[in-house]
């Protein structure tokens, strides 16, 4: 497979073509659909931040803490989806990178809900 620099860093579609291939799924399609999936769900996650950070600056803090909540589950799910996929994989290295980005979001969700917990009013 032909090498592509990419600005992301690793070539994430040849790293997903040779993991699925490993258990027997060669067909390329299945990467770049799984890639593509998760490419929206990081812009749906970008889409919430962006509303809970609009909503955090107009003092709405009810409605930043809820699209915040949305942003950090679909972040959530993603890492979980690759922490999953590590393990099929067995690909310790980027578990534990994963698995570091699923507990730093699940502490960002508790610090911002519990930071402004009075002025939001539970």
């Amino acid at each position: 497979m032909k090498e592509v620099t990419l600005w992301v860093g690793k070539d994430r579609l040849s790293q997903l073509t040779t993991y699925f291939s490993s258990i027997g799924l060669e067909n390329v399609m299945i990467p770049k659909i799984t890639l593509t999936i998760i490419g929206l769900l990081e812009f749906v996650a970008l889409v919430f931040f962006t509303i809970s950070l609009y909503y955090y600056i107009n003092k709405n803090l009810k409605k930043a803490r809820h699209m915040f909540f949305l942003g950090i589950l679909t972040s959530i799910v993603i890492f979980s989806f690759f922490a999953i996929g590590d393990q099929v994989f067995g690909e310790r290295a980027e578990l534990l990178e994963h698995s570091i980005y699923w507990t730093s979001s699940i502490l960002s969700w508790y610090i911002f809900s519990h930071s402004y917990q009075e002025k939001i009013g539970k």
